[in-house]
């Protein structure tokens, strides 16, 4: 009887003591479960904040895009301006060389007078009047000179300036794919800076690098390279050594 007792209670004993490792177990399973949980919970808040992050520098992105744009056209103002600038100083630099030589023949004139006079034996008083009339044909003379030489550096900057806006893009041998069957007209041509202006942009998926073809009346005359894209027209520059006649407005491009 005895050890009946003494065994039940062995096998009691023995029954708490699996219960309690599994509950040792389950405690295990319950704190790894929770920690994956916390693991994803960290994950899920990290993935938010780089999406959050990469809508946000896409947006700066766009801005950046939008001033860039903006830039470019007050670029392209500004050389429309600076060409009208260069005109209007080269005009006055023409008309200072002919004034200046004008007074220039006016002093020498005035020079052999007074040296006629004073071998004539003059009174003081037509001397000091020739005298005043020289100084005043001197300054004058100097004056323009002084005008002569701004107006030269000015248009100089200024010829600069435009040489530098119109800096051939880089990459000459790099040509983009532009959309099959591509084509436009050249609404404005300029030969001297050998660039052209398309009435195909943005909207038409036209690409800066993209090279077209210039046909008129089913002829090949040339072909033009992307340099800049705007919304509803493009820039593009005559390639050299494919300049098999002259470019004019009308004139079709072709991809």
């Amino acid at each position: 009887m005895l050890l009946t007792r003494i065994t039940l209670i062995v096998a009691i004993i023995a029954a708490i003591a699996a219960t309690g490792i599994g509950l040792i177990k389950v405690k295990e399973n319950i704190i790894a479960l929770r920690d994956d949980r916390d693991n994803e919970k960290r994950m899920k808040e990290e993935q938010t904040a780089r999406a959050v992050k990469a809508e946000k520098n896409y947006e700066q992105t766009q801005a950046l895009l939008k001033r860039e744009r903006t830039d470019h056209q007050d670029t392209k103002n500004k050389l429309a301006q600076a060409n009208n600038d260069l005109g209007e100083f080269r005009k006055r630099v023409q008309s200072l060389s002919s004034e200046l030589d004008k007074t220039k023949a006016e002093k020498l004139d005035v020079q052999q007078k007074l040296a006629a006079w004073n071998a004539l034996g003059l009174t003081p008083d037509q001397i000091s009047k020739l005298k005043a009339d020289f100084e005043q044909a001197q300054k004058t003379i100097e004056a323009i000179e002084t005008e002569k030489k701004v107006l030269a550096s000015t248009v100089a900057r200024q010829k600069k300036f435009i040489e530098d806006l119109l800096v051939p893009i880089k990459d000459e041998d790099k040509e983009v794919p532009l959309p099959p069957g591509l084509k436009g007209n050249i609404t404005a041509v300029d030969p001297k800076w050998g660039f052209v202006v398309l009435n195909i942009g943005a909207n038409q998926d036209v690409r800066e690098g993209g090279v077209m073809k210039i046909h008129r009346d089913s002829k090949l005359i040339g072909k033009v390279k992307i340099r800049n894209v705007f919304q509803d027209k493009s820039i593009a520059n005559i390639l050299p050594g494919w300049e098999l006649g002259e470019v004019r407005e009308g004139d079709h491009v072709l991809y």
